[in-house]
């Protein structure tokens, strides 16, 4: 199972959310996304506005893969369960952040 974070800050992260879709619907990939405040809806892939801090541990302890936003808890709590983490930041310019997220990410890998 392949866990998708897109944060809790408030801007949305559709980018993210529309590509791991496709990419997981094309390849018939059980996928979780926690969307947070993104717009997109996936169809492929099951979707959750907000979960529970326990409930998305407990998907991060039963997941494959953990796909996330630059942000450091998210990638601090995959990293720390020792899970394949893919980052991607969030862009300042995109309106996805109110700061670049690129610096942090560069600073996990």
């Amino acid at each position: 199972m392949i866990l998708c974070l897109l944060g809790t800050n408030p801007y949305d992260f559709s980018r993210l959310a529309v590509a791991l879709d496709i990419v997981t619907g094309n390849l018939n990939l059980k996928t979780i996304i926690q969307l947070g405040n993104t717009q997109f809806k996936p169809i492929h892939c099951e979707s959750y506005d907000f979960l529970p801090a326990e409930k998305v541990q407990m998907l991060i302890d039963s997941s494959e893969l953990v796909i996330t936003q630059g942000g450091f808890g998210s990638m601090t709590d995959a990293i720390l369960k020792d899970k394949p983490l893919i980052a991607v930041p969030r862009s300042k310019e995109l309106m996805e952040a109110q700061d670049n997220q690129e610096e942090l990410v560069e600073y996990f890998e």
